[in-house]
């Protein structure tokens, strides 16, 4: 199965908080991933704001794993998503950052899997032709691990 990830997904792979192990599951064997370059930048940023308030210790463990992040993702630049996001952010109203996730799932034929409620709501009512899963959806979560580790891809 492909997904394409955002980074409220991928920083849970590395930092034990609510819904770690429901993100873990993407990184299945039967899971293809995707995401936008931004990924790596916004990660490390979240990462980096959890350290500025004391949620975690010093950042560059998780930063060092957000490195290595290309091997376990297809990196999709961000020049080749760019004029799709900006109509994306321009029909929905919702930031060009989070529509690069929806484009790079669009250009992938995956389902946009994210921690981030109002993006799901967004691509569920407003980009037809994506799927999203809330990394809480357990019926959406249930037929990504069967993906995963079913033998399904």
């Amino acid at each position: 199965m492909k997904v394409t990830v955002d980074a409220s997904v991928a920083v849970k792979w590395f930092i034990a908080e609510n819904h770690h192990d429901q993100a873990r599951i993407l990184l299945g064997p039967g899971i293809r991933r995707y995401s936008p370059d931004l990924l790596l930048a916004e990660g490390a940023n979240a990462i980096w704001k959890k350290a500025h308030r004391g949620e975690i210790g010093s950042p560059h463990s998780f930063v060092e794993g957000f490195v290595t992040l290309p091997r376990v993702i297809h990196l999709q630049t961000s020049d080749m998503l760019l004029r799709d996001a900006v109509a994306i952010a321009m029909h929905t109203g919702h930031p060009v950052y989070d529509s690069l996730y929806i484009a790079c799932a669009r250009l992938t034929d995956s389902v946009l899997v994210t921690a981030d409620r109002m993006l799901a709501r967004i691509v569920s009512d407003r980009v037809p032709g994506v799927d999203a899963i809330m990394l809480d959806d357990p019926t959406g979560m249930a037929r990504l691990e069967e993906a995963a580790f079913g033998g399904t891809a």
